[in-house]
């Protein structure tokens, strides 16, 4: 006789995966539930109750509780911990660790099936008197010898209508059915075909507790849809279609809670999504694998998290996120949180115009511990993105990583990014395009959303979630649904009352100024912006902290003064220990839209090669400014890029209202610029003088020129300018290699020291005004300063300990140099 064991519903060291029992078991725990199987050949066992004592206590628990997990042969295989016996059999894991955590399908125990209590038993809102249990098995054709996913019975199966293990049904046998009321689907292992249309309209568990044992083929006829539902779960299955299929794997629509968890779903390099969601409010997707279809995850509106999954081989986009209704009349399309998630685009059948793996139109965005890499195009001139975000608002945190993409990692346009943390985006072809657009932001989001307020010109609108469903009494009652964290933390499905709290994207505080122009919350959290312990508070991505926890206090951007009201909505921020490294053609890349870079790496940046045979040369530069609303760069380092460390063209003027110095539009500040081969920082403007304000930054062992400033209104205190060598490959004697060039530019240069440039610490050419005070001019006195004598300045020099080099003509510069001049154009779709 067989022993008879216990099931808890609050256990947390489960095996079958953790996530699946954790999923299943709460769902009937709000009473006791009776479980009674009743096997030809074994007798019939009661599964103990929640305390654990089992049924010889004579408490009502022991009328059983839970839900029994039996094999053919052993009986229940759940002990009193909750855990399955460990000497099962088990599957291998499919996926990787990432941040520490397996990502992924969990392996889990192979060969085995749910047994679910009476439906008299089911005291659940959901799941009551009327819902229908249905066991089903494999076709009759699948025999022990031929099926490795087989249920290991002694006995022959005897089909029958599905009531019981011992007389289940098959899919075949239910084309007629009407699913359209609480409705259990309990799979027994083996491989099932679903040749029909499936449609489920009520709450609907479809479930195994293993999918390495449940494979359900879909037929080109067959599909799964679950609609206008209160909750749909899909949970241990595999699911691939057959042949041309025509519809996606698994559809959701208009379905208030959808859940995924412990499953895998395969295309098979099909022309079809793999996970449709429509219009739900609420998806969850856990520990699954999506893999080989055009798209792995569609959500049309709604809002979903992904947790601990990888999306794998998808031809068009990992995950999209969009709205087929058009532009949202009110806060965002779509909305996502994606913790410990990897989009990797090998292995995919084809790879399709515009590929990408995370793609989000008018959406809402948040990443964290996850990556997106691997993303390659059908030929070497088209591109395949990283994360694709269209007039939407993203922030990425953690150990994340976007990398290897035939693309730029991030490509943003028309939207908001924050990237922080430990966030590396390296070997990509381009690390970061942000770029603005005039008409680009109407196209998904109504224009007056991003519109700023008077009192808050940076605000960020209608950013909370919708209300969450409470279900805490009637669908999980008071347990887990992922281990180790809450399915629906306190009173809110997403943590906070809102994404962004505080509304603000700046703070008040200044690293600079003084002043306060933003009132309100800070972009920055914790006590100092340099906190001496952790940059994010407390330690959990959901609570107890928020993905974007508040904080009082962080740096503030003179920078970002005085934006016109179109310029506020377009920003990307790195901060704290971000690195973009060992990208092709630019590490950062920006046009028309705001940039914020703080103790931020941009390194190793090298030039594209389209053909094996073809010279590496051209552009490579650090970071690339196009008419910027504005950009600051706080304690970043730039080094040994294979351009230009700062690239910029067409910075903007101050504005005409407000006082000089106060509308800067570049600021350097605290900034480490070395070892750049084409130049630490160059700016150019073509006709207006731009602002910018360089101070407290060191400018060493660039090539060609430390800093140099065409038609600029500049302002540089505190910074350094030394050791600057000529360019690779130029043998005259006069090539450039000056600490700091100023052309065409007007400003002021104090309390900064020159010194160990190869050929002039300081050269001008320029008619307008030039203050320069308190400067170290270095060991070399007589090439410390030189003039264009053809266009001398109008300088401002008191004090002067050096002597002026005044040249009759201008002095060589480097601008047809290889390593100059911006990145070509991308063909973007």
């Amino acid at each position: 006789m067989l022993k008879t064991t216990t099931s808890s519903p609050r256990s947390r060291h489960l095996t079958l995966p953790a996530a699946l029992l954790t999923c299943v078991l709460p769902l009937l725990a709000a009473t006791t539930l009776g479980c009674n199987e009743n096997f030809s050949g074994f007798e019939e066992r009661d599964v103990g109750g929640a305390d654990d004592s089992g049924p010889e206590t004579g408490s009502p628990a022991a009328e059983g509780l839970g839900i029994c997990v039996y094999g053919a042969e052993l009986g229940c295989e759940i002990d009193g911990s909750g855990a399955l016996d460990e000497s099962l059999p088990q599957s291998a894991p499919v996926g990787e660790f990432y941040a520490g955590e397996h990502v992924g399908l969990p392996g889990c125990a192979i060969n085995e099936h749910f047994v679910w209590p009476e439906a008299g038993a089911l005291e659940s809102a959901l799941f009551d008197e009327t819902t229908r249990t249905i066991y089903i098995a494999a076709p009759s054709q699948t025999t022990e010898s031929d099926a490795p996913n087989h249920l290991p019975n002694p006995r022959d199966i005897s089909y029958g209508d599905g009531s019981s293990p011992q007389r289940p049904t098959t899919f075949q046998d239910l084309f007629s059915t009407s699913f359209d009321g609480p409705t259990i689907l309990s799979l027994l292992p083996g491989e099932h075909v679903i040749d029909t249309a499936l449609d489920f309209s009520g709450p609907v568990l479809f479930s195994s507790p293993c999918a390495a044992s449940v494979s359900v083929k879909l037929s080109p006829t067959g599909s799964l849809r679950f609609h206008n539902s209160p909750l749909a779960i899909v949970a241990g299955v595999s699911l691939t279609p057959l042949g041309t299929a025509i519809s996606p794997v698994l559809t959701f629509d208009q379905v208030d809670v959808a859940v995924i968890t412990s499953s895998r779903i395969e295309a098979g390099g099909a022309n079809i999504n793999a996970i449709e969601l429509r219009d739900v409010d609420y998806g969850v997707i856990g520990h699954s694998v999506i893999r080989g279809a055009e798209i792995g995850l569609n959500v049309d509106g709604g809002q979903v998290l992904v947790r601990q999954s990888l999306f794998e081989g998808n031809a068009l986009h990992g995950i999209k996120l969009s709205s087929s209704q058009g532009p949202a009349t009110e806060g965002f399309a779509a909305q996502a949180l994606l913790e410990r998630v990897i989009i990797d685009g090998r292995a995919a059948a084809q790879a399709l115009p515009g590929r990408s793996g995370l793609r989000a139109e008018g959406a809402l965005v948040g990443m964290v511990d996850s990556a997106v890499r691997s993303h390659h195009a059908a030929s070497l001139t088209e591109l395949g993105f990283g994360i694709d975000v269209r007039a939407s608002y993203l922030k990425v945190r953690g150990n994340s990583e976007l990398s290897a993409n035939q693309g730029p990692g991030l490509l943003a346009i028309d939207s908001r990014t924050w990237v922080a943390g430990a966030t590396r985006i390296h070997n990509n072809r381009r690390g970061i395009l942000a770029r603005r657009t005039e008409d680009g932001l109407a196209a998904y989001l109504e224009p007056e959303l991003s519109l700023p307020t008077p009192e808050s010109p940076l605000f960020v609108p209608t950013l909370a979630f919708a209300a969450n469903p409470d279900l805490s009494d009637t669908l999980f009652p008071g347990d887990m649904f992922f281990p180790g964290d809450m399915f629906f933390p306190g009173d809110m499905f997403f943590p906070g009352d809102m994404f962004f709290p505080g509304d603000m994207f700046f703070p008040t505080e200044d690293i600079v100024a003084q002043d306060t122009l933003f009132p309100g919350d800070m972009f920055f959290p914790g006590d100092m912006f340099f906190p001496g312990d952790m940059f994010f508070p407390g330690d959990m991505f959901f609570p107890g902290d928020m993905f974007f926890p508040g904080g009082t206090a962080g740096p503030y951007s003179p920078a970002a003064g005085h934006l016109a009201p179109e310029d506020a909505w377009s920003m990307l921020a790195l901060t704290g220990e971000v690195s973009v490294s060992g990208n092709l053609e630019a590490g950062v890349d920006v046009a028309g839209s705001g940039l914020l870079l703080h103790r931020t790496l941009v390194a190793n940046t090298r030039p594209i090669s389209l053909a094996p045979w073809a010279m590496t040369t051209g552009p490579a530069h650090g970071v690339v400014l196009h008419d910027p609303s504005f950009a600051h760069l706080s304690q970043v380092t730039l080094v040994d890029n294979a351009g230009v460390g700062l690239w910029a063209t067409e910075i903007p003027a101050e504005p005409a209202h407000v006082e000089p110095g106060s509308g800067l539009r570049l600021l350097v500040d605290d900034t480490l610029v070395v070892s750049n081969l084409a130049g630490g920082l160059r700016a150019a403007n073509a006709d207006t003088h731009g602002a910018v304000f360089l101070t407290r930054s060191s400018f060493i062992r660039n090539g060609g020129v430390g800093v140099q400033l065409k038609n600029q209104q500049f302002r540089i205190t505190s910074s350094e300018f030394m050791l600057t060598q000529p360019l690779p490959n130029l043998d005259n004697e006069d090539a450039s290699a000056d600490g700091l060039q100023l052309l065409d530019s007007t400003g002021r240069l104090a309390a900064s020291e020159i010194r160990r440039n190869e050929r002039y610490g300081c050269y001008l050419s320029s008619e307008h005004p030039i203050s320069l005070s308190e400067v170290i001019w270095g060991s070399a006195p007589e090439n410390a300063l030189a003039l264009d004598g053809s266009r001398p300045p109008r300088l401002d020099a008191p004090n002067l300990t050096v002597e002026v080099v005044e040249l009759p003509t201008a002095a060589k510069l480097d601008e047809d140099h290889a390593a100059l001049g911006a990145p070509q154009p991308l063909d973007l779709p």
